[in-house]
């Protein structure tokens, strides 16, 4: 698992001045962030309108802790969101994935207590 494939570790060490304590602590507070269940949950039984807003939230809060895998499923699905569509059962899907996939980095990170920036 390269750690690389899903976070863009110098763009998180550039945003949070390659303190890797300080991105530590929120990036670990990510699995708890119950905004991807919200999403998820919209995903299936809400609106576009109600998907969107809570995707555009799950975007940024991806983006800020520069997390490449999901947010490249995110970006895209949350502009067809934005258009009033719903997305197809295979972005869904992916965004499952990207998501889950996420929390078994971070849950290795935590676990082996990687460094990330040098």
């Amino acid at each position: 698992m390269e750690i690389s494939n899903y976070i863009d570790v110098a763009d998180a060490a550039e945003r949070f001045m390659k303190n890797d304590g300080i991105f530590k602590k929120f990036l670990f507070r990510f699995p708890g962030e119950k905004g991807f269940q919200e999403l998820f949950d919209l995903l299936e039984n809400g609106t576009a309108e109600e998907a969107f807003r809570a995707a555009h939230t799950m975007k940024g809060l991806a983006a800020n802790l520069s997390l490449k895998s999901v947010n490249a499923v995110l970006v895209p699905m949350t502009e067809v969101l934005r258009g009033g569509e719903m997305p197809e059962k295979e972005q869904v899907d992916a965004l499952k994935l990207a998501y889950e996939e996420m929390l078994s980095v971070i849950a290795k990170i935590q676990e082996e207590n990687i460094p990330l920036f040098s």
